[in-house]
Formats: structure tokens, sequence, C-alpha cells
């Protein structure tokens, strides 16, 4: 029997297991009358091969999505930071705002002369 090391084939055999020779109209009842029986002793290690192959990508991937997850649940705490942050950027901001509009009005009021006379400062005359 060739190795069903290839997607492809891995997929073709299970396609022949389960649908080629089910004749039961649920494919998960294959064991009911009319079902699948599968020889396995003249394959056992070839079997058991896959099976061990199938279990370690099951435990791979499993782990992988462990990580995803923690790596998932840890971007969203830090979003939750940055959000926080972006805030009290933000209420900043609007404080510096105020007291920009502040200062810019108290400069406003010292430089508009007012309406009366303004005499010369008293030392302009000893620039002579």
């Amino acid at each position: 029997m060739e190795s069903l090391d290839d997607s492809s084939s891995w997929k073709d055999f299970l396609d022949h297991i389960l649908i080629d020779q089910n004749s039961s109209p649920d494919l998960f009842l294959a064991t009911q009358s009319g079902g699948v029986d599968i020889d396995f002793s003249a394959s056992g290690d070839f079997v058991s091969q896959e099976i061990e192959l199938a279990c370690g990508s099951i435990n791979q991937l499993r782990t992988e999505g462990q990580e995803l997850k923690d790596e998932n649940e840890k971007l969203q705490e830090e979003i939750k930071s940055l959000k926080a942050e972006k805030n009290e950027l933000r209420e900043e901001k609007i404080l510096l705002k105020a007291d920009k509009e502040r200062v810019e009005q108290q400069v406003k009021a010292i430089s508009i002369p007012s309406t009366g006379y303004l005499q010369p400062h008293p030392m302009a005359c000893w620039d002579e």
C-alpha cells in the first residue's frame, strides 16, 4: 500500500472509506448494516503510524491554538491599556487647549492699549 504522506492521498483514502463504500445514509453510522468493514490486520503497522502522525498533528495544533489564544488575550489587554492611555491624552489635550485659550486672552488684555493718551517713558528723553 502506498504512503499517505500528502494530504490528497489521505483525503482520497478517507473519501474511499467513508463515502464510496458506505451505503448508510449517515456517514458517521458506518458500523450499521451496509456500513464499511475495514480489515486492519494486513496494514496494522501502517494504520498505527498514521494514527500516531494524526495524534501528533492534533497535539501540535492544540498547542498552537493555545499559544494563539494566549497571545490574543495579551493583545486584548494591551488594546485596553492603549485605549486608556489614549483617553488620558485626550483629557490632557483638552486641558492644554483651555490653558492656551486662557493665556491668549491674558496676552490680548495686556497688549491692547487703553483709549487714552499714553505718555512716553521718562527715560526716553535721555537717549539724545
